[in-house]
């Protein structure tokens, strides 16, 4: 899955009219999405009626569990003491109440929320016990704008590189009739190599904003 399609990229840099590297950015596109789910250990796309794995404290007496972001839509907060044990049903602002980070206090599309943790009363999680959720889950309907915009100039810079095999890369292309500058990031050009064999990590500054919504490991689990 690819979070800019082929045609959506292409249509963005001026390359409509030309066919020859279609192979190599389907592929760098495929692979720069699955290293942003890798990085930040969760997927941006929208996910419906999902309910989420076994999530376990992993150690005992966790009274808090953080999770991917998602759409408080039909949630469902159910306890099970043990894996054979038939579930509570948890109630909320009684049973847990939901935190967000920077002082937001509910979820806003316009500004997804990397993570929100739930914070048990009277509950606790540890090896054996555990929570499953059940309700909308997902990100948002795409990327976060700051993201895709890594993605399109790290494409962009990776697709530029290939083509003229990293000797005298330009910021200015034409393919038949149609001439196009490229306003690439000078750091994105200095690690362009890097960037064309799907290093995605090799920016500092993307790197650094892939793990700002990585999810954190500690007593957090798996990612929605």
């Amino acid at each position: 899955m690819s979070y800019i399609t082929l045609s959506d990229f292409k249509l963005r840099a001026g390359l409509a009219s030309d066919s020859t590297f279609d192979t190599y950015l389907t592929w760098i596109l495929q692979s720069f999405s699955s290293s942003i789910d890798k990085i930040t250990r969760t997927t941006f796309s929208y996910q419906t009626s999902k309910t989420s794995p076994k999530l376990f404290g992993y150690s005992n007496g966790i009274t808090k569990r953080t999770i991917g972001a998602w759409q408080e839509s039909g949630l469902v907060v159910t306890y099970y003491s043990s894996v054979g044990d038939t579930g509570t049903v948890l109630t909320k602002d009684t049973d847990y109440i939901l935190e967000y980070p920077n002082n937001q206090v509910n979820w806003d599309s316009s500004n997804p929320l990397p993570v929100v943790s739930i914070r048990l009363f009277g509950y606790a999680l540890t090896k054996v016990s555990y929570l499953v959720i059940t309700g909308t889950f997902g990100y948002a309907s795409s990327l976060p704008a700051d993201l895709e915009r890594a993605l399109y100039f790290a494409t962009l810079t990776a697709y530029t590189w290939n083509k003229y095999q990293g000797n005298g890369l330009i910021q200015r292309d034409k393919i038949e009739n149609l001439e196009t500058f490229y306003a690439v990031p000078p750091e994105y050009l200095v690690n362009a190599a890097n960037l064309a064999s799907g290093n995605l990590e090799s920016v500092p500054s993307l790197a650094s904003a892939l793990y700002s919504y990585a999810m954190v490991d500690s007593e957090v689990g798996m990612a929605m």
